[in-house]
């Protein structure tokens, strides 16, 4: 189960490096969110919902899924990567 929880935050960072918050306190813009939610759609649908992933996946949770929980958001410092 962490696996699964583990792809839901790479959308908190692709967000976060892909259309910065002026302050975390700050709601995104539509035109941000829509911004963001265009480039998960092009990254999942090219990489993440390929017909060999879809399969792969459901081979490896098949009776192994159980509770675990992951603090939400990026875990990445993203001043630290190259821009």
């Amino acid at each position: 189960t962490a696996v699964a929880e583990e792809t839901s935050r790479g959308d908190a960072c692709i967000s976060d490096g892909l259309v910065p918050r002026r302050s975390p306190e700050l709601p995104r813009t539509d035109a941000e969110i829509e911004q963001i939610d265009s480039y998960i759609d092009f990254v999942e649908n090219q990489q993440l919902n390929n017909e060999k992933r879809k399969k792969t996946q459901s081979d490896f949770y098949k009776d192994k899924l159980g509770s675990y929980e992951l603090p939400n958001g990026c875990d990445l410092d993203l001043s630290t990567l190259p821009n």
